[in-house]
């Protein structure tokens, strides 16, 4: 495929005022309903490309990105590097589908490669009948973003793949293509794990190797909730940890992949 830009976003430090701006210079129409901050502009024109407005990053100036659609991240981001581009943010997976890169060109401008994988999957069978469901990610209210998203960093193992607002409002942090998003709330008394309800997880991983995960994480200073132990009843050898809001992780592997019930 060729790679064309289709999208542009201006990273503001003042989304509402970025807004307000456009909007009153252009005519342009700014959608706000978005949980995450991102507001998404309509040109009101079919020429050209629309884009969006997003919240900086805390420490990053006012700047603006474009998107290039390419068929292999990786491999354009290999290349970039060898006539003198720097990785910013390494190949990662949209919680949408797709994947995405963030480079600075050789004079220090940051821009995007995207595979959109969601994209291509309706134009290669546009008659398809049912949509598909490509990922989900558990939606987490929490008293402090910055301080949960350093726990999944430090303790979780997790990577910070995006975070809005200064100090941070919202964010996402993913390990081995899996996201949990975080949600800064007013009133944090409010926020009710599943624990607090009867409930065991607020979310549950199949994972690769339970055992050496226990280990990692126990290293890390887990709040271990219980296991690692055998249900009997559906298979699983287990565990469970706690995040710092009170959140309980369980992670999983079942016993016919350990080849095992001992």
């Amino acid at each position: 495929m060729s790679n064309p830009v289709f999208e542009f976003q201006i990273i503001s430090k003042d989304p509402d005022a970025t807004s307000r701006f456009y909007c009153e210079l252009f005519a342009w129409s700014v959608n706000t309903n978005s949980t995450i901050g991102h507001r998404r502009i309509d040109t009101g024109s079919k020429e050209g490309i629309q884009g969006g407005i997003w919240p900086a990053p805390p420490q990053a100036p006012n700047f603006v990105q474009l998107f290039v659609a390419v068929d292999d991240v990786a491999a354009v981001v290999s290349k970039a590097e060898t006539i003198g581009a720097r990785l910013l943010i390494a190949p990662t997976t949209l919680p949408e589908g797709g994947e995405i890169a963030v480079m600075h060109d050789p004079q220090g401008m940051p821009f995007v490669v995207c595979r959109r994988e969601a994209e291509q999957a309706q134009t290669q069978s546009p008659h398809r009948s049912a949509p598909t469901l490509l990922r989900s990610a558990p939606y987490f209210p929490v008293a402090d973003v910055e301080k949960s998203a350093s726990h999944y960093e430090r303790v979780l193992g997790f990577r910070r793949d995006y975070a809005a607002g200064t100090p941070p409002q919202f964010a996402i942090v993913s390990r081995d293509g899996l996201s949990i998003m975080l949600r800064l709330v007013s009133a944090p008394e409010k926020i009710c794990p599943n624990e607090c309800q009867g409930g065991t997880w607020d979310a549950f991983f199949w994972v690769g190797d339970v055992l050496a995960l226990h280990t990692e994480l126990q290293r890390n200073g887990a709040d271990i909730v219980y296991g690692p132990l055998i249900q009997d009843a559906y298979q699983m050898r287990e565990f469970a940890i706690r995040d710092r809001e009170g959140y309980v992780l369980g992670f999983g592997q079942p016993l016919v992949l350990q080849g095992t019930k001992s």
